[in-house]
């Protein structure tokens, strides 16, 4: 086996990838890892921030103290609050900014590229190889065993996980398409990084319709050093001018400065999933945003993607072992539900949000309501979340 080949390569060193090669590491397999960016090549944005517990259980099963360690450097909010109109119609306390429980928290917010650091430090210290600046060209997989063409020369590997995302090279190499709808609405994402501890909200605000700001509805999203701002925009060319935050942030949140906004960006969000999860031969498994594409409502995302890497390293092991296909088989059968159930449960709540004149009608409604039940408040809060969408106990 020369320096280019592996037993398992993984494509993409996002948090899929990484954790894919952490989990083939920890069943006694030789991963490598291909990531097209250069090695210092940073990735903006705090991205896919909101970690579940049991994702970082899963981490930690694989990796331990690893999955310990995205908790302890994330935070927990210090509780929730819905506001309808300029008027707060729910509240709950999540039990403070900081998890003193002992343990793996029940969810950690930290930007992403905190998570991927995390990820690649367990990788580096295991001596895991990661090919930087590794483009995939093509891919022909073979009964037993794959080629990958990259620009480096060719890769001979038994196995390939692509974790490669949205555009993923890999899947386009073996023929799956992407099924499901580019939905018709817009969001613009901005980071702030407050200068003082002061300045940062600890506390999680869906606002409904907010006064003096053309309607729309603004999600702040606390994360470890910061916040997150997602707003939404009811077409491309009003996304676009919402870019200009300048023109809209003093009224938004009037205590921090633009030197503080360190991050723009407006996507159009997808509910689209793989047509298989696997490739013909079997050798080509899709994990993450090559497999599906959620809006983020829910955090499905990247904690659906972490459930898809562990399981995918699980069915490689299996079938190596056993010189099988039963592993790759459960794989698939499992994890292609498991991503069609969330991309119908995040389209509902994205719909939630880019609503109808009915749902805006029953939203007002619950907003009336919400001083006489605690439930019409409690709905106003859940809707965008919809219910948890979970396949063998895992998103």
């Amino acid at each position: 086996m020369t320096s280019n080949d592996c037993q398992v390569a993984v494509v993409g060193a996002g948090p899929a990838g990484l954790v894919a090669a952490l989990s083939l590491h920890a069943r006694g397999l030789r991963p490598q890892v291909l990531e097209a960016r250069a090695p210092q090549e940073p990735v903006p944005g705090s991205r896919a921030l909101f970690v579940h517990h049991e994702s970082m259980s899963a981490i930690d099963s694989v990796s331990p103290g690893t999955g310990q360690r995205i908790s302890d450097i994330g935070i927990m909010w210090s509780g929730r609050a819905t506001w309808y109109a300029g008027r707060q119609v729910f509240g709950r306390r999540d039990g403070g900014a900081e998890y003193h429980g002992g343990g793996i928290a029940p969810y950690a917010s930290l930007p992403q590229s905190r998570t991927v650091e995390i990820l690649r430090q367990a990788c580096d210290q295991l001596d895991i190889p990661i090919r930087m600046s590794t483009t995939v060209k093509g891919v022909r997989p073979g009964s037993d065993r794959v080629v990958i063409d990259t620009e480096a020369g060719p890769v001979h590997t038994e196995y390939v996980i692509a974790a490669d995302g949205a555009r993923s090279a890999v899947r386009k190499a073996v023929g799956i398409d992407l099924t499901g709808p580019r939905l018709d609405g817009y969001h613009v994402v901005v980071d702030v990084m407050p200068d003082s501890a002061e300045k940062r909200p600890t506390e999680r605000i869906l606002h409904y319709r907010v006064p003096d700001f053309g309607g729309r509805n603004l999600l702040v999203i606390p994360f470890a050093g910061g916040f997150q701002l997602d707003v939404q925009a009811k077409s491309q060319q009003e996304a676009k001018r919402l870019e200009d935050v300048a023109a809209w942030l003093p009224r938004v949140v009037p205590h921090v400065s633009m030197d503080e906004v360190t991050w723009v960006s407006t996507y159009r969000f997808s509910s689209v999933v793989a047509d298989s999860m696997t490739d013909a031969s079997g050798r080509v498994l899709l994990v993450g945003e090559a497999a599906h594409l959620f809006p983020p409502f829910g955090a499905r995302g990247m904690n659906s993607a972490i459930a898809d890497s562990d399981a995918a390293a699980a069915a490689v092991a299996l079938d190596t072992r056993s010189g099988g296909t039963a592993g790759v088989a459960r794989f698939a059968s499992s994890r292609l539900p498991a991503a069609r159930i969330n991309a119908k449960a995040a389209a509902r709540g994205f719909r939630v949000l880019h609503s109808n004149r009915r749902m805006r009608a029953m939203q007002w409604a619950a907003a009336r309501a919400s001083h006489l039940t605690q439930r019409a408040g409690q709905w106003l809060e859940d809707a965008p979340y919809s219910a948890s969408a979970r396949a063998g106990g895992r998103y």
